[in-house]
């Protein structure tokens, strides 16, 4: 977590964190969908500015998709963070209900079921 996160709890060197889904791992895309998703939603954003927060139930990392991106693979959950002093400017998901905990980020970008017509298929149209 150090590394993601800077030497110091205060010091950290990304701005944008995604919480990912276990869309693979629940069957609701295939790899391949998924990484097409991905892409899309960072383009959004600077990778390099970006850490990749893996589901506690993610067995993808997407280490060799997102090769410059910082990916975080502890099974902690993400409100840990915040409880150990840790900010980001922006809080990206596509559905993830641990945004709703988060009260020091700038900016949340709750993408929502929309973004794939099987998740809207799958879950109805989850949205901010």
């Amino acid at each position: 977590m150090q590394k993601a996160l800077g030497e110091n709890k205060n010091e950290r060197n990304k701005k944008v964190v995604f919480l990912s889904q276990p869309l693979e791992e629940d069957e609701s895309l295939t790899h391949k969908e998924t990484v097409e998703l991905y892409k899309k939603i960072f383009k959004n954003y600077n990778e390099s500015d970006m850490l990749f927060k893996l589901h506690p139930r993610g067995i993808f990392t997407y280490k060799d998709e997102f090769p410059e991106m910082e990916i975080f693979t502890s099974k902690i959950p993400f409100q840990i963070f915040e409880y150990m002093g840790v900010y980001f400017d922006t809080v990206a998901t596509i559905y993830s209900t641990a945004v709703w905990d988060i009260k020091n980020a700038r900016k949340i970008d709750f993408f929502g079921t929309k973004v794939h017509p099987k998740l809207l298929a799958q879950f109805g149209n989850i949205e901010k």
